[in-house]
């Protein structure tokens, strides 16, 4: 479970990320995803990593209360992806940065959710330039500065060229290790 650190610092910083171990990453994302669940009402995940269809069996494996969350699916692969249109948006590729602005953008508009999670840094940067990670990023972030939103960000690589490029555009690193 995230510490109370963590949950501190979610109160106190409005854009962060959060690192997690390699070795410990589903666990400790489902650990955030609960502490969020706990915490608000309305939640945006946004998924490289794990379809909605697996986020869903998770949570509800983990009891976190998925009703809570609307989802933008960028996950690979041509599989049937099928959901509520309420409940998940789906980006044909996770390398199309302009699609996956526009999604975190009308679920904003639409759900008006409280907090953001996006699960991963470390995932989008496999099919994404560096660069156009860093403009979607930016692009989320201006779109929460201003309000009461919280976004974080997963990430298991502090050190990355994309990570020295976000430093000045966050609040605060957490580390869940």
């Amino acid at each position: 479970m995230p510490s109370a650190n963590l949950m501190n610092e979610v109160r106190q910083s409005q854009i962060m990320i959060a690192v997690v171990s390699r070795e410990s990453y589903n666990q400790q994302t489902l650990d955030l995803a609960k502490m969020v669940a706990d915490r608000f009402t309305k939640i945006c995940y946004v998924t490289i990593n794990r379809s909605y269809s697996n986020l869903v069996k998770e949570f509800q494996n983990s009891k976190i209360d998925v009703d809570k969350f609307v989802f933008i699916d960028a996950t690979p692969g041509d599989g049937k992806k099928t959901a509520p249109k309420d409940k998940c948006i789906f980006i044909r590729a996770p390398n199309d940065i302009l699609q996956l602005s526009i999604g975190f953008a009308q679920q904003l508009d639409k759900v008006g959710f409280e907090c953001a999670i996006f699960d991963s840094l470390d995932a989008i940067e496999i099919y994404a330039n560096p660069k156009n990670i860093i403009k979607l990023v930016h692009t989320m972030i201006n779109k929460v500065r201003g309000t009461d939103i919280k976004m974080i960000f997963i990430t298991s690589e502090k050190d990355s060229e994309i990570m020295k490029e976000l430093y000045m555009f966050i609040d605060k690193i957490v580390a869940l290790t």
